[in-house]
């Protein structure tokens, strides 16, 4: 019987994580099934073996794969769903309940609508960088505009329609980090005229870093992520926005300085955080800029290594 939803989840290593994941799909009671695509962990054999022994109450395919990044990954679900409707979800989450038909409701109201984004919170909030991801509601409200509306998803918690990845090609492979994979595709599709919705009661909970190295780690793949993506797309005006080359490095110390100074003002007169918390988060926020614009620099500075002179 077709279904109405193929999930697809790219996972490397981290195999208890993606058991509770496929746990938390156990009680869902649509029509869809499950393709979790192995990026090469080291204990890729052992680990299918675990899987796939689990009692699941939905069909379940297990394809390992070489290290070739989670884009790749997602391509390689993308080419075997049976579904008309692709969904998305990352090793390190749990879905809510009733999300695999939350995620997909919103396809019947605009034939227009080439995806969606569900609402991605925090698992729990225990250390620092767990409290400061959960404060900034990391994974969720980067995606949207001033507006409210959206030129991309966030491949944690959405879904597309699948005939519309095809047209654009899917993921880039380019993209072999955890990172601007899903702005990429948001350029592509919102060029040909696409648009995206939301659905803030697809709720999925995502596993924060709960270290401030793994955190800082992420912000350098995220600058990362960003410099692949505008050397894609060198046409997109939206680039400005992440490029800025302002020269002038006293002006820009003395408005970070103003910035830093005015969040922790604002955290300590809103109350909603301890007052340990107020003063270390804007200082963390300025640690993971910089984590970002030196991956930024250090994915461009290898971009340029690649182009023929």
């Amino acid at each position: 019987m077709p279904c109405d939803l193929s999930i697809v989840i790219p996972t490397y290593k981290r195999t208890e994580w993606l058991q509770s994941l496929l746990n938390s799909l156990n009680k869902e009671m649509s029509n869809f099934e499950v393709i979790v695509v192995d990026d090469g962990s080291p204990d890729q054999i052992k680990k299918k073996e675990i899987i796939c022994k689990g009692q699941w109450t939905f069909p379940l395919q297990f394809i390992c794969q070489n290290n070739m990044g989670p884009a790749t990954a997602r391509n390689t679900g993308l080419k075997l769903a049976k579904a008309d409707i692709i969904g998305f979800l990352d090793d390190d989450t749990v879905v809510e309940p009733q999300w695999t038909t939350r995620i997909i409701g919103s396809y019947y109201d605009n034939p227009m609508i080439a995806g969606v984004a569900g609402k991605t919170m925090s698992w729990k909030a225990n250390t620092l960088s767990e409290k400061f991801l959960d404060h900034y509601q990391h994974l969720h409200r980067h995606q949207f505009n001033i507006d409210g509306t959206l030129d991309y998803v966030i491949t944690a918690n959405c879904s597309f329609r699948r005939n519309i990845l095809r047209e654009v090609g899917g993921f880039s492979p380019h993209f072999r980090f955890a990172a601007g994979d899903d702005i990429d595709l948001g350029y592509k599709i919102k060029a040909r005229g696409y648009q995206f919705a939301y659905s803030e009661k697809a709720i999925v909970l995502h596993r924060h870093r709960s270290t401030l190295f793994s955190m800082w780690h992420t912000w350098f793949t995220y600058g990362r992520g960003i410099a692949q993506c505008l050397n894609e797309h060198s046409e997109i005006q939206a680039k400005q926005s992440f490029a800025s080359k302002d020269v002038n490095v006293f002006k820009k110390l003395v408005r970070l300085f103003v910035k830093i100074n005015h969040e922790i003002l604002l955290n300590i007169k809103n109350g909603e955080i301890s007052l340990k918390e107020a003063v270390a988060f804007p200082l963390m926020g300025l640690v993971n800029d910089i984590c970002f614009h030196v991956g930024k620099q250090y994915q461009e500075y290898r971009l340029s290594k690649q182009k023929p002179k």
